[in-house]
Formats: C-alpha cells, sequence, structure tokens
C-alpha cells in the first residue's frame, strides 16, 4: 500500500523541487532550502529501492533524509514542506505515530495542502485509529479532485484491509486466534470506512461480503452481497 501512495506523494515532492528551481520563486525561498532539496532526493531515491524490494536500503535512506529534513526546520521552524517531507519519510519507515504528529504541524503551518491530509488519513489507519484517518482523508476529498482522491482511497484501503486479514490467518495457524480475530475484524473495519468514503462503490462491497462470510457474518455478508450487485 505504501507505494500506491508513495508516488503520489513523490510527484508533491518533485514539485516543490521544480519552484525551488523556479528564478521566479527566488524571494519565497526558504534559508533551509539546500537541506530540504538534499533530503528530498534521497526520499525520491528511497522510493525506486522500496518498488525494487529494497526495503533495508530504502530505510536507510529515508534516516538520511530525516537529518537534512531536520537541518532544514532548525534554520527555519516555519518551513511546511520539510515538516511534510519528514512526516512523509516516517510514513515510509512506518512510523506511524511520529508521521501523524509531523503532519499535524505541517497542516498547522499550511492548511491547504491536500496530500498531507491523505498521508495522514492512511497513516492514522494503519496505526488503528480509523475515524481520525477516515476525516482527515474526506478532509482530503472536500479540498482536492474528489473523484480521484475516492479512487486511491477505496484502492488503498482495500489493501490495507487484505493485508490484515492474511496476517489473521497466519495468526489464526500458529493458534493465536485471538490476536487473529483482532485482526480480522480491524479488516472488516477499514472496508467499511472504505464504503462510508464510497458506496457506490461495488468493489468495496464484494470484499465485505466476502471477508464477512468467511467470519460467519451471514446477515452483514449478504447484505453487502445485494449491494456489490446493483448496476450504478
Amino acid at each position: 500500500m505504501n507505494f500506491i501512495y508513495s508516488s503520489f506523494f513523490g510527484c508533491c515532492l518533485m514539485m516543490f523541487l521544480l519552484a525551488c528551481e523556479s528564478p521566479q520563486q527566488e524571494p519565497q525561498l526558504s534559508e533551509g532550502l539546500e537541506p530540504f532539496k538534499r533530503g528530498v532526493e534521497l526520499s525520491l531515491k528511497s522510493e525506486t529501492l522500496y518498488a525494487a524490494g529494497e526495503n533495508k536500503a530504502a530505510n536507510k535512506l529515508n534516516r538520511q533524509a530525516l537529518n537534512f529534513f531536520d537541518e532544514a526546520l532548525s534554520i527555519d521552524p516555519t518551513y511546511f514542506q520539510a515538516a511534510g517531507a519528514k512526516a512523509h519519510a516516517h510514513f515510509l519507515l512506518r512510523d506511524f505515530k511520529e508521521c501523524a504528529q509531523w503532519y499535524d504541524r505541517a497542516l498547522a503551518l499550511d492548511s491547504n495542502l491536500i496530500p498531507y491530509y491523505y498521508e495522514r488519513g492512511i497513516c492514522l489507519v494503519q496505526s488503528g485509529n480509523l475515524p481520525k484517518g477516515i476525516s482527515s482523508i474526506e478532509a482530503a476529498v472536500a479540498k482536492g479532485n474528489k473523484h480521484e482522491i475516492l479512487e486511491m482511497a477505496t484502492a488503498d484501503l482495500s489493501e490495507i484491509s487484505a493485508l490484515a486479514f492474511q496476517l489473521g490467518d497466519t495468526l489464526a495457524n500458529q493458534g493465536q486466534y485471538k490476536k487473529a480475530n483482532g485482526y480480522q475484524r480491524f479488516a472488516v473495519g477499514v472496508l467499511m470506512s472504505a464504503h462510508q468514503l464510497d458506496s457506490s462503490n461495488v468493489q468495496v462491497a464484494a470484499q465485505i461480503s466476502q471477508m464477512t462470510r468467511l467470519l460467519g457474518d451471514t446477515i452483514t455478508a449478504n447484505r453487502f452481497q445485494a449491494l456489490s450487485k446493483k448496476v450504478e
């Protein structure tokens, strides 16, 4: 899931770099620009490594990037791009607590950047905080291209759900039934949240039906099976 969205945020980082290179933007540039640019370059390189499955090397680059973002923020504490880039680096490192905190800081400095709301939401969902996560994604939907963001959100949430359900299966096979049930119920909750975001998505409804049937909840399974067959 991370890399479906990291390419979206990577585009945002690239736009920041291009803006930095524009002569028309020079009067507005932060004094922390140089370390920020070095951090972004490392973060963008890490995304290529993640996509290739080289997670250890990618994590190393992101930790180095964090040092540059910290340097940029020590020079200019109001540098919201550096705060957002730092949040994204923590997201890629799966340090969701730090990720959410840094997105909160970045949004306090500039509340208009849609990717911040979106990735903050995905971060909160993965940390188990569904209500706040969905609320943050809804803020992104309200501010941006509704169709595009909803499509991305349902894809990302579906993948989070599938991974959680698979982990539940693995735990069940190991005899850890209580933990398994928790992960699988969480998986259903994530899909329910995706349905809350876009109730017209029949694929999400079908996934809910399938998962709840596997969990023995035939009433919910039948209800969502009927919804999955509706034609818009």
